[in-house]
């Protein structure tokens, strides 16, 4: 797990480093928290990919491929990829939506007109014979 620590001969005790490590179910590193505050969300997310998607909900999913781990900073960041492929799928959905709402309105309108036109001719022929 690569965990150090050192003695420290002053304090009579084991200097080391706090963290939290994330492991897969078969044993596998998924995962340093460092610190000894860690923040919700970073704790979540590493859960959910070291279960590989066994636990968190569908909307944890989608949420999770909008953030991305920051070994850097320790952190998970928003992944400006993830988030751009998310808002283009609702984007794609809300035109396909609309799209689907407005030729149904035409087709309604299209058909009462036709009836409406057909009513007239009617009435027409009614009143000259």
């Amino acid at each position: 797990m690569g965990f150090r620590y050192v003695w420290d001969d002053r304090t009579q005790q084991f200097a080391h480093a706090t963290g939290i490590i994330v492991t897969t179910p078969d044993g596998r590193l998924t995962r340093y928290l460092y610190g000894i505050e860690y923040a919700p969300k970073d704790v979540r997310f590493a859960l959910i990919e070291a279960s590989q998607g066994r636990i968190g909900s569908p909307v944890d999913q989608i949420i999770l491929s909008c953030y991305r781990y920051d070994p850097t900073t320790g952190r998970y960041g928003v992944y400006a990829l993830g988030l751009m492929r998310l808002l283009g799928v609702i984007t794609v959905l809300a035109i396909g939506t609309f799209m689907v709402v407005m030729w149904r309105v035409e087709r309604r309108g299209s058909a009462a007109a036709a009836a409406a036109a057909a009513g007239q001719v009617d009435a027409t022929k009614e009143t000259k014979s």
